[in-house]
C-alpha cells in the first residue's frame, strides 16, 4: 500500500522529496497513543500516523499528498497560512476519494478546490499554490 500511494502521488501530482516514515496502526489504542481520533494524522514532513480504519490506499494518498504540500509550500505556511480549502479539498479530490459526499466543510472544500484547479495550468500548481 505505501509503495502504491507514494507511485501514485509521485506520478499524478508531483515527486516527494524526501517519503515520509508511516506507523500502520494495527489498533485504535496505538493510534491514541500518537494523540489522535482521527483515522489518518500527518504530521509536518515527519511522518504519517494510519489508524485501522483507515488502511485503504486513498487514505493513504490522501495523507502523502499533506505530506507533499508541506514539502512544497513549507510547515508553517502549509498549516497556518494557505486557505484550508485548498489543503483539504486539494487532498480528498486528488487522492481519488471515492466518498461522494464528504461532511461538511470538507464536501464544500473539494467542490472549492476542483473549481480552483479546473482554472490552473498543471505545470504550475505550486506557484499558484504558493500564491494563494
Amino acid at each position: 500500500m505505501y509503495e502504491g500511494a507514494l507511485e501514485f502521488v509521485d506520478s499524478s501530482i508531483g515527486q516527494i522529496e524526501k517519503p515520509p516514515r508511516v506507523v500502520f496502526c494495527t489498533t485504535e489504542s496505538c493510534n491514541e497513543l500518537f494523540g489522535f481520533k482521527a483515522a489518518a494524522n500527518t504530521i509536518g514532513t515527519f511522518g504519517i500516523v494510519i489508524s485501522p480504519r483507515a488502511w485503504k490506499p486513498y487514505y493513504l494518498r490522501h495523507e502523502m499528498i499533506h505530506h507533499l504540500q508541506k514539502e512544497r509550500l513549507g510547515n508553517i505556511k502549509g498549516w497556518l497560512v494557505t486557505p484550508d480549502w485548498f489543503i483539504e479539498g486539494m487532498a480528498y479530490f486528488l487522492s481519488e476519494d471515492p466518498r461522494s459526499t464528504l461532511p461538511e466543510p470538507l464536501q464544500q472544500y473539494r467542490a472549492q478546490f476542483v473549481a480552483w484547479y479546473k482554472q490552473v495550468v498543471k505545470e504550475h500548481l505550486w506557484a499558484e499554490a504558493a500564491n494563494l
